[in-house]
């Protein structure tokens, strides 16, 4: 499915590291980029639109919220929040119809 699609492009880049300033731009970017083109490989058939956001994990509330209108018969989006003990990474998929 797509939702496991991104999460193992999460996880494959994430899994054996830990949080660090420096590095956190790079891996969103790497991981919305894997994102775009394996769900394109799944699905030529929608545009996407992906939002990855990594965080270091503290005792900090974090909320995010979207809005979209678009075709829900044939639009549709998800989301997946991934962690290890040092950092949270959410990501956001939308996908429009072609």
């Amino acid at each position: 499915s797509a939702q496991q699609n991104v999460r193992a492009n999460v996880d494959k880049l994430l899994q054996k590291k830990t949080y660090n300033s420096r590095e956190a731009q790079t891996w969103t970017n790497f991981i919305s980029e894997a994102c775009v083109k394996s769900l394109t490989d799944l699905s030529k058939n929608f545009k996407y639109i992906i939002s990855t956001l990594i965080v270091q994990k503290a005792n900090c509330g974090l909320n995010i919220s979207g809005s979209c209108f678009w075709d829900s018969e044939t639009d549709g989006n998800f989301s997946i929040m991934w962690e290890n003990a040092s950092m949270v990474c959410i990501v956001n998929v939308y996908g429009m119809a072609l």
